[in-house]
């Protein structure tokens, strides 16, 4: 029962830093490697997965890479 938990707590890991990984490559694609560097460090705080789900999406429709910052300072 103990293994379980570990290998849970192992996939959610792997799920957030996928997810972590998804929002950075879309904002690199969209807005250029620099800003997403310039976010890298921020995004990777972000352990919650409705908020990275929201930053995807964020980083697929956001105007500039300050309207991407406003939004990842968003709780």
């Amino acid at each position: 029962m103990k293994e379980s938990a570990i290998y849970a707590e192992i996939g959610d890991e792997a799920r957030v830093e996928t997810a972590q990984a998804d929002v950075l490559t879309v904002l690199e694609e969209r807005l250029g490697a620099p800003a997403a560097a310039s976010c890298r460090d921020a995004v990777q705080r972000v352990t919650k997965q409705d908020k990275l789900r929201r930053l995807l999406r964020l980083a697929a429709r956001c105007a500039d890479l300050e309207a991407f910052q406003r939004g990842l300072r968003r709780r």
